[in-house]
């Protein structure tokens, strides 16, 4: 049974969660990114209930940042930049590379 499950999991883990673009990320991906968000935000300091802002343009980022914030257990606010001048991309890359 523990091989069939292990087919399993691996199959739904390599499965892609989110296009966006050209862009793509399997549900492994999404949930390692938003894991080590999470534990960054903890890290912060911040407490469960406390509340963080979430603002980046329609992205796989923004998805990796509202499950983060749920696995960290804070409340989000989240506003979508309407124009592509900010770049959420390399935020993102800046803030997570802290804590992988």
């Amino acid at each position: 049974m523990t091989d069939i499950s292990s087919r399993v999991r691996n199959a739904i883990l390599t499965k892609k969660a989110l296009i966006c673009g050209d862009r793509r990320a399997t549900y492994e991906e999404v949930n390692g990114r938003a894991n080590a968000l999470a534990y960054g935000l903890r890290a912060l300091g911040l407490k469960r209930q406390e509340r963080v802002a979430i603002y980046f343009e329609n992205s796989i980022e923004t998805v990796e940042g509202i499950f983060a914030t749920m696995k960290a257990g804070v409340s989000f606010w989240l506003s979508i930049l309407k124009s592509k001048a900010t770049s959420s991309r390399s935020f993102s890359k800046t803030a997570m590379s802290e804590y992988c």
